[in-house]
């Protein structure tokens, strides 16, 4: 067979033509993936269970994140916790580790940072490097049969050994996870794998590579925000919850749920037991016991801010032109600095300016215009 070589202009042309190109501002791009993200027919999951299974085999001894891979895991796994729970208010977490290779559960769901803490300092590294995705999916199954229907399921995988070991059919439990509507999403601090990858491409979620111990934290923090649900796929229930009276008492007094004296507790209105902590199930009668500050917090995160419209030199040359004069001498109504850039946004309810790092502030944590 013949090989003809190509034109050796055309390579010269694409290289002239990749230089030419102007780099966009990555807080453009940034502002792109919010709004791309954010649209009228999606709202946010506000009943989470989550399930986080951190690989402790041999591997996660490595020194290439520091301390190590697992003690850097322990650290933001920490600080994920109290991040979670202050935009997840009524969701509840379950922590999982891999060993032997087996995937055993630590702790079941709970909403208790105080549990979930002690879980954490638990996780022991096994000395053999055997890890099995398969097994990791059986026990997901596990944990996840008694989960209510209306709950967004997700699995959060923190990967440091790049191969499986299984017994099975790995893409029968695939299809399985696809049909249970789990969510997986991997943290890899090692290659990427191509069965790991179809894995959360077939359940819709994400896997990344995490290049630096900041971008691990990140990648850890973005599983923070609820997630997008499709308006149309998602049915609608009724849950019954119960709001507790405080207590404070002089005597200290044993508390259903953990089995500990406390002075400070909170009385379920149903069956009257004492519970140390919320939001949590009452632990006589399983109710959902939550304050009506959890309900505020929760449809603040819920919602969902209409995109700000972008003005500069996306615009024809006349606007353009215009916009560009009028930067001059604006301020920015969030840090009520000088717009320096040639690119800033407008709210389309109140037309107040922002600068593009505000923008993108307000739509990923305020989520609502300050001017509004």
């Amino acid at each position: 067979m013949d090989i003809e070589e190509a034109d050796r202009r055309s390579i010269i042309d694409f290289v002239e033509q990749k230089l030419n190109i102007k780099e966009e501002n990555p807080l453009i791009q940034t502002k792109k993936i919010i709004d791309k993200g954010y649209t009228s027919t999606t709202k946010k999951s506000l009943l989470r269970f989550v399930y986080i299974i951190v690989d402790t085999t041999q591997s996660s001894t490595r020194v290439d994140f520091k301390p190590s891979r697992i003690g850097l895991t322990q650290i933001y796994l920490k600080n994920f916790i109290k991040n979670f729970f202050d935009s997840n208010p009524l969701s509840v977490l379950s922590i999982g580790k891999t060993q032997n290779g087996q995937c055993i559960t630590l702790q079941e769901f709970t909403s208790s940072i105080s549990l979930l803490d002690k879980t954490i300092e638990k996780l022991v590294v096994d000395e053999k490097e055997d890890f099995s995705l398969f097994e990791c999916l059986n026990e997901t199954f596990n944990i996840f049969a008694e989960a209510p229907p209306y709950a967004f399921r997700e699995v959060v995988l923190i990967q440091s050994t790049p191969s499986t070991k299984d017994k099975g059919d790995i893409n029968e439990q695939i299809n399985k996870a696809k049909q249970c509507k789990i969510t997986f999403n991997i943290i890899s601090l090692n290659a990427k794998t191509f069965i790991f990858q179809k894995l959360t491409k077939e359940t819709q979620g994400k896997y990344d590579t995490a290049l630096h111990e900041k971008d691990y934290e990140n990648l850890l923090n973005s599983y923070c925000e609820p997630p997008q649900q499709i308006l149309n796929k998602t049915e609608k229930t009724l849950i019954q919850v119960g709001f507790p009276n405080k207590k404070y008492s002089k005597i200290s007094v044993l508390c259903a749920c953990h089995m500990e004296l406390k002075t400070n507790f909170y009385i379920c209105p149903q069956c009257k037991s004492k519970n140390c902590e919320v939001p949590s199930k009452c632990s006589g009668c399983q109710l959902n016991l939550i304050l009506p500050l959890h309900i505020t917090k929760s449809y603040h995160f819920s919602q969902n801010l209409k995109e700000f419209e972008l003005l500069g030199q996306e615009k024809s040359n006349n606007s353009m032109e215009t916009e560009q004069d009028k930067t001059q001498n604006i301020l920015c109504n969030g840090c009520s600095e000088d717009i320096k850039e040639d690119y800033f946004s407008k709210c389309q309810n109140c037309k107040s300016i922002f600068c593009l790092e505000c923008d993108i502030l307000i739509h990923k944590q305020k989520l609502n215009c300050p001017k509004c």
